[in-house]
């Protein structure tokens, strides 16, 4: 390099390093901070009630749980044999026709006891159905189709699939750097010893192609990772969330989560299954979800709930739907099985 253009690179290093200090001052200033980690805390006695999976990236663990999240009253929940949380305190025959429900958390009733999860109410309420929980904390739609995917591989057809959403959903459809962050948190930095445990799982998600998607999967070793200094620096937290804020317009979670819903539409077409999507969250987002939904030509059930209220949910340690909220959602779709079901009957 010659003595010119070395003097040029020293001068645009010396002036980098002076001027970061005074940019993050600047940014302090303006009330810009370093990241900071959400307090989250999920326990569970006998620990791991969630294990990895392959290709779901996390399942449920058989086995009786005492779960509590944050400082939130502590729950009960039972998985069964089949990795679902219960929905009968006993096996049901395997002759009865079946009901599925999927969803996430709220599907399996994180927060509330067996008994008062919706899934649990509608097993009570349809004794001649066997109702069948396949939610699971964490899942997105993309899990759901690939549970369905898999029962019906195994010669399970159930005569009703109800795909229970959430707004955020379309985001773990996606696997948006907001939602690989939150699974960084809740998970790969809970501790360790859950940190090794998860290796093994591989976590699915949708890739946009044109007007179609295909499925791929990530590891949990990259799902997520904080830029060098970002929990120390304003300026890197600012300049990473800047880099995912361009990574989201990418990826687009709105039009790839409607490919999905289409293609479950058309797994149940085939199978000659009734399939609804119901939507459990009241907000904005959600009801342009929902008729988005209804102008493809699919089945709604609108049963959304402000969740941001002490009515329905366990806050302020816990935002999930609480067991009034869990009534409230098994008497809606308690409403449409009654009408439903008799033309199934026929």
């Amino acid at each position: 390099m010659k003595k010119g253009e070395k003097k040029k690179v020293l001068y645009y290093i010396y002036l980098l390093l002076l001027l970061a200090p005074c940019l993050e001052i600047a940014l302090r200033i303006l009330q810009y901070e370093p990241y900071r980690q959400v307090n989250f805390l999920i326990k569970s006695s006998p620990s791991h009630c969630l294990i990895p999976h392959p290709y779901l990236g996390f399942a449920l663990n058989p086995g009786s749980f005492e779960v509590q999240i944050n400082q939130a009253k502590p729950y009960q929940v039972r998985h069964g044999s089949d990795s679902l949380r219960i929905t009968h305190p006993s096996p049901l025959p395997d002759s009865l026709p079946e009901i599925f429900l999927l969803g996430c958390s709220y599907t399996y009733g994180m927060g509330v006891n067996d008994e008062d999860s919706f899934p649990y109410l509608l097993q009570e309420a349809f004794p001649t159905y066997r109702v069948k929980n396949f939610g699971v904390p964490g899942f997105g739609s993309v899990q759901s189709y690939l549970q369905l995917k898999a029962e019906l591989k195994k010669g399970n057809r159930p005569k009703i699939v109800i795909l229970n959403l959430v707004d955020f959903h379309l985001d773990r459809n996606v696997l948006t750097p907001e939602y690989r962050k939150n699974l960084h948190m809740g998970f790969a930095r809970s501790s360790e010893e859950i940190k090794s445990q998860m290796k093994p799982g591989r976590i699915p998600f949708i890739q946009l192609k044109d007007t179609e998607f295909n499925l791929a999967w990530e590891s949990w070793d990259s799902v997520y990772q904080n830029w060098r200094g970002r929990e120390n620096l304003a300026s890197v937290n600012l300049f990473q969330s800047i880099a995912e804020k361009w990574e989201l317009e990418k990826i687009k979670p709105m039009e790839s989560s409607l490919l999905l819903f289409k293609a479950f539409q058309t797994l149940c077409e085939k199978h000659d299954i009734i399939f609804c999507i119901s939507n459990l969250r009241e907000n904005k987002k959600s009801e342009e979800l929902l008729e988005a939904i209804k102008g493809i030509g699919i089945d709604t059930l609108d049963m959304g709930l402000n969740l941001s209220s002490e009515d329905f949910s366990s806050l302020p340690e816990d935002s999930h739907p609480n067991s009034s909220a869990h009534r409230h959602y098994f008497k809606r779709i308690s409403v449409y099985l009654r009408n439903i079901l008799p033309k199934i009957d026929q």
